[in-house]
């Protein structure tokens, strides 16, 4: 298949499922991935219930500053306690696939790929988050490659604030490329007000000669602790070795193309 421009949903995803898929995890394997006790002890407290029921006291204008939508606030105060409900009104994440060109010319293969993502309202966690591609074919990380942040105030998350261009960084010699960013600007030189709504990270891949075919993952990570993400590169695709709180399920994030 050749690429075009065609964007791919491959995931959608509420903040609140990621708190419940780490707090599912036992303690032992959320040491295996780095969280020290007093982080798996805050992870233990966090109860989005009392979140919710917390925010049912702010105030409309406040929730739409925050980027609700009409739809998310009639949620937040109408929420009694369902699983369901919880979900309807937490911050969703969205990212989207696209192939950008598959090419051979003058002996060098060039693959490129786009992950553009979006938070529909303000999530309650801005720490550090992480985006990442690997590829196969043993292709060579191209400087070109880079990762675009927008963001927006945080008293009022529809009104644009700036856009920062941060450079991927290889994490091995070949196959895998990744950036980890500021959701938030507080804590930069210079104190900055900014929380990361949306983005696009483009992924560019060369090897001399001809190669026909690749395979590969991209995943997306969020953080709710202060801590910064590193990443490896295993037979299962992309793992990061402190896990942030959402972690791609690659089985849908194959991407297979032959130029022609």
């Amino acid at each position: 298949m050749a690429p075009g421009h065609e964007e791919i949903v491959i995931f959608k995803i509420s903040e609140y499922d990621m708190i419940n898929d780490l707090q599912a995890l036992t303690d032992n394997e959320l040491y295996e991935i780095g969280y020290t006790q007093e982080q798996i002890n805050e992870l233990r407290a966090i109860d989005y219930d009392a979140l919710l029921r917390s925010m049912q006291k702010t105030s409309e204008s406040k929730l739409k500053d925050k980027g609700y939508s009409d739809a998310k606030i009639a949620a937040v105060k109408s929420y009694s306690g369902t699983e369901a409900e919880m979900r309807a009104a937490a911050a969703t994440l969205i990212g989207t696939y696209s192939p950008v060109m598959f090419s051979y010319a003058n002996g060098k293969t060039t693959f490129s790929c786009r992950l553009s993502w979006n938070w529909d309202t303000m999530p309650v966690w801005t720490f550090h988050d992480i985006v990442a591609c690997s590829i196969s074919e043993n292709m060579y990380y191209n400087s070109e490659s880079y990762h675009q942040v927008s963001y927006y105030y945080p008293d009022n998350y529809n009104q644009y604030y700036k856009t920062i261009k941060y450079s991927m960084k290889p994490d091995a010699p070949t196959g895998i490329m990744s950036n980890t960013f500021d959701m938030n600007l507080y804590n930069t030189p210079g104190g900055e007000k900014g929380v990361a709504k949306y983005g696009y990270a483009f992924f560019k891949w060369d090897k001399m000669g001809s190669v026909p075919e690749v395979a590969g993952f991209i995943k997306y990570g969020h953080a709710i602790f202060s801590i910064t993400p590193s990443i490896s590169l295993g037979a299962d695709g992309i793992s990061f070795s402190i896990e942030p709180g959402l972690t791609i399920n690659e089985d849908y994030n194959n991407y297979y193309h032959e130029y022609r």
